[in-house]
C-alpha cells in the first residue's frame, strides 16, 4: 500500500488546526492563529516522522499524550494549571467526538469520504451552533432521532 506523506502531513496539519479551533470555541480561551499554526505543524511533523521510521503509534501512547500537552501549551500558552488541564481535556474530548462522527458516517451510512472533509463539516457546525448560542446566551437542547430500517 502506498502512503503519500504530503497528504498525511496536510491532513494532520489541518485536523490539528481544526481541533485547536474547536477547543478555543468550547473553552473560550483565545490565542493567535500563529500559535495554532505552529502547534499544528509540530503535530503534522510528528506524525510524518512516525510514518517514515515505521514506529507503531500504539506503543507510544504516553508520548502522544505529551505531544498533546505540548501542542496545547504552544497554541494557548495557559497561565494556570486548571486552564491547562481544561484545554487538554477539551482537545482530547473533541478528538474522540470527531473520531466517533467519522466512524459513524463511514460505517453506518456507508459514506466514503475523507477525514479532512468531515473535519470541515464538523468545524462549520461547531461554529454555527456556538455563534447562535453566544448571540442569545441561552443553551439549546437538540434532539436527533435516528430510525434505522423503517
Amino acid at each position: 500500500m502506498k502512503i503519500y506523506i504530503d497528504y498525511i502531513f496536510i491532513e494532520n496539519f489541518l485536523t490539528t488546526y481544526v481541533l485547536l479551533k474547536e477547543c478555543e470555541m468550547l473553552t473560550n480561551y483565545k490565542s493567535r492563529n500563529k500559535n495554532y499554526i505552529i502547534a499544528a505543524l509540530v503535530d503534522a511533523i510528528y506524525v510524518c516522522i512516525m510514518l517514515i521510521f515505521k514506529i507503531n503509534f500504539l506503543n507510544f501512547i504516553l508520548l502522544k499524550l505529551l505531544l498533546v500537552a505540548g501542542i496545547i501549551y504552544i497554541a494557548f500558552l495557559p497561565k494556570k494549571t486548571s486552564q491547562y488541564v481544561k484545554l487538554i481535556t477539551m482537545f482530547l474530548v473533541s478528538s474522540i467526538v470527531n473520531l466517533g462522527i467519522f466512524y459513524f458516517t463511514r460505517n453506518l451510512f456507508k459514506i466514503q469520504t475523507t477525514n479532512l472533509f468531515l473535519k470541515i463539516i464538523i468545524y462549520t457546525l461547531f461554529s454555527f451552533v456556538l455563534k447562535i448560542k453566544n448571540k442569545s446566551k441561552k443553551l439549546y437542547n437538540i434532539s436527533v432521532i435516528l430510525r434505522v430500517g423503517t
